[in-house]
């Protein structure tokens, strides 16, 4: 959907000393040493009466122009450097780790910040697909609050925000939202947040509490085990007001996963936050969503990397070129054999249902393809191949037609959008039905293969 404004828990073991423990006995020795070291010269620098002051960089409030100006600066984060004697229990805790022998880090503030291991390997959140809701959209579940509040949420790649419905919400579709009274992890942060998606709007305020993921892990170390990643102090918005349901039932809201330059009040986007906070070890997702309604693989967000079971084939990248939105070049468009359009830009949009275009390009389109509410004609109707990076990718009538318990709605959509605008093409959902998408922020790319279904 695009917006236009915009613990570790280690299990050690007691065994006898022997050869092999040489090594952890004389990194304890080092530890030891260092630390009387480190003790004289912290002595010798209190006597000298030496301070230093560390500086903290904050955003401030100000005019409208100035705001849009803050959603494309980036601030440097400053960062306390660690002592001699830190330094040394940090490498001492790694030698005793490879040989088999966990310790509690004396201070466990720097326990939590620099022992615990990331996830190395990426991690899954099943989607559900809702067209058996009427609602042309994928949902997976996250909690939020202490205790978890879990509700379900559209993952979108055309916005960046993260909100959820507010139970204090007066006209939304969800009776039950979140409710910030129940928590005791939530924080105030009371900010004012206002989004226009294409289809409506949402206003509220911005909160922060924590965040519960219940995921999969991928990868030969993993055996595809849950884990429950916590992570403190998100800040998302709390919606109280919302017009034309940019989320519908049954999502409770929606998770932006665009940049942060296109984020209302400069909120850092959700995976962002995992990837900074090194609960995920590469920014970068991937996402499946199948035509599908019953099963495990109607749809898959896959965080920290992708997963190659869902898709067959090399994964064929092109680059990001622009700096808010996932936009793209593209080339010919065609319909079986016929040509509609030539070279052009594209944003690639889970949150946008169809595939969408300029209407005289989209009419074109449409007069080739002939499939009844019936569903009379999917046998016949052509395919349609779209160029990306020199490659051809064809979708096929099922994946950009909506079959919904027997009636059939192809979802192709003409939209006309501003010449400002940096695309005129939308690879939404009808798109994405046939090819599993790698978005890759590290490297400003997108990638794309067949999908697996």
């Amino acid at each position: 959907m695009t917006t236009h404004s915009q613990p570790l828990h280690r299990c050690g073991r007691v065994v006898a000393v022997g050869p092999h423990y040489w090594p952890v006995l004389l990194a304890i020795l080092g530890l030891l040493l260092v630390t009387v070291l480190a003790t004289t010269q912290a002595s010798a620098a209190a006597s000298s009466m030496s301070m230093s002051m560390v500086g903290d960089a904050r955003q401030q409030p100000g005019d409208e122009h100035q705001q849009q100006q803050q959603l494309v600066s980036h601030i440097p984060i400053k960062q306390r450097p660690k002592s001699l004697h830190e330094q040394s229990q940090f490498h001492t805790l790694l030698a005793l780790q490879r040989h088999g022998h966990f310790l509690l880090a004396p201070h466990r503030r720097f326990q939590e910040d620099n022992i615990r291991a990331a996830y190395t390997d990426p991690l899954n959140l099943p989607l559900t697909n809702s067209l058996p809701t009427q609602s042309a959209s994928y949902y997976g579940p996250v909690s939020i609050g202490t205790p978890p509040q879990t509700f379900y949420f559209d993952f979108d790649t055309g916005s960046s925000n993260f909100w959820v419905t507010s139970s204090s919400c007066s006209n939304c579709p969800l009776t039950q939202g979140y409710d910030h009274k129940r928590s005791s992890s939530y924080r105030k942060d009371g900010s004012h947040f206002k989004i226009q998606y294409g289809i409506g709007e949402v206003n509220g305020y911005l909160s922060r509490d924590t965040v519960h993921f219940n995921l999969v892990a991928l990868g030969s170390n993993s055996n595809n085990n849950h884990h429950n990643i916590t992570v403190r102090d998100i800040v998302f918005g709390e919606a109280t007001s919302q017009q034309a349901q940019p989320a519908r039932l049954p999502a409770a809201g929606l998770i932006g996963l665009a940049f942060k330059s296109l984020a209302v009040n400069s909120v850092t986007p959700l995976l962002d936050t995992l990837f900074d906070k090194k609960m995920i070890p590469k920014n970068v997702f991937g996402m499946y969503l199948s035509t599908a309604v019953t099963g495990d693989r109607q749809g898959m967000l896959t965080i920290g990397g992708y997963d190659s079971t869902l898709f067959r084939g090399p994964l064929v990248y092109t680059p990001i070129v622009h700096d808010r939105w996932y936009v793209i070049k593209v080339g010919q468009l065609r319909v079986g054999s016929h040509v509609i359009v030539g070279e052009s830009s594209a944003i690639v949009d889970s949150g946008t249902s169809c595939l969408a275009g300029p209407s005289d390009d989209v009419n074109a389109i449409m007069e080739r393809i002939n499939i009844d509410v019936d569903c009379g004609g999917m046998d016949t109707a052509p395919n349609i191949t779209i160029s990306i990076a020199g490659h051809p990718f064809t979708i096929t009538p099922k994946d950009y037609t909506l079959n919904m318990g027997g009636q059939c709605q192809v979802c192709i959509q003409g939209m006309n959008l501003p010449k400002s605008a940096p695309y005129r093409w939308i690879l939404g959902d009808s798109f994405m039905h046939g090819f599993y998408t790698v978005f890759d922020k590290q490297r400003n790319r997108v990638g794309f293969a067949s999908a697996v279904h």
